[in-house]
């Protein structure tokens, strides 16, 4: 049974290797689904910062959405305590960025 599933990831990981055309986020989408269906309990998966900021985006636009495609298992989304993790380690500064040139009237 095990051999079985390994020579059906390879089957599935050379299938992947000869779609580089598809797009981007299609691509984004592709790796992040492999890389879940790779990682284990113990350390759990790793998502890249693109996959959670656009995982962010899809939750701010619509939580119903998220969460319909998370938990019907369409999408591999983070669980919401790692989007909400990832929003509180921004350093958000307010005001205006002293750095920037701006223009004189």
């Amino acid at each position: 049974m095990i051999k079985k599933l390994v020579r059906e990831k390879k089957s599935l990981k050379h299938q992947l290797e000869q779609h580089e055309q598809l797009p981007d986020n299609t691509k984004m989408i592709v790796s992040q689904t492999a890389q879940n269906c790779e990682a284990n309990a113990v350390t759990g998966c790793r998502d890249s910062d693109e996959w959670i900021v656009d995982s962010l985006f899809i939750y701010c636009k619509s939580t119903s959405t998220y969460r319909l495609l998370r938990d019907g298992d369409f999408l591999p989304f983070p669980s919401l305590s790692t989007l909400n993790r990832s929003v509180r380690s921004l350093k958000l500064e307010f005001g205006l960025d002293l750095s920037m040139q701006y223009i004189s009237i």
